[in-house]
């Protein structure tokens, strides 16, 4: 066994958990939102969502961040929330922030095209071309008939293509 700094101790077939910690209470913990162990009603922070969502209208990025960033710790289970999180961390240039809460956006809700053109959408700014493409077509392919969602995934895409086209992203990636 092998004794870390602070007083935690690690096998090779345990987890690194602190001295003095309950294991039963971190897996629960691990796998409770805050709103659900405080047996808090997730609908009382709605109105905190809205005026998130007004901040975002108001072009308000960092305190509309910040406050989604709260609600997000009280329960990352929102959809709305981590939509919130990746559109204000995308116009504040905080770009692998926004894959992040895009990639929990797809997680919770799959069949959603927001989750895919925020990634993509985050993905082609900083480089990640085949990544951007892949995220990009699937949300033209999940936007079904909302229009704005496939407007914007095609532009994206035609923006994509004026940097790389398809032909030499594929003989590059192969």
């Amino acid at each position: 066994m092998k004794k870390t700094k602070g007083g935690a101790k690690a096998t090779a077939r345990t987890p690194l958990i602190p001295a003095g910690l309950d294991p039963e209470l971190l897996a629960r913990v691990a796998t409770t939102t805050l709103a659900e162990e405080l047996n808090l009603d997730i609908r009382a922070f709605d109105p905190l969502l809205v005026l998130a969502g007004q901040m975002q209208e108001q072009k308000r990025w960092k305190e509309a961040f910040e406050l989604y960033a709260r609600l997000g710790l009280i329960d990352p289970t929102q959809l709305d929330v981590q939509i919130g999180l990746a559109r204000c961390a995308t116009e504040l240039g905080e770009h692998d922030l926004a894959i992040k809460a895009a990639a929990n956006v797809i997680l919770l809700a799959p069949h959603d095209a927001r989750g895919y053109l925020l990634s993509g959408k985050n993905c082609l700014l900083i480089g990640q071309y085949q990544e951007a493409r892949e995220d990009l077509e699937d949300a033209m392919r999940l936007a079904g008939d909302e229009a704005s969602l496939r407007r914007s995934a095609l532009l994206l895409l035609s923006q994509l293509e004026v940097i790389v086209p398809v032909e030499s992203s594929i003989s590059t990636n192969s």
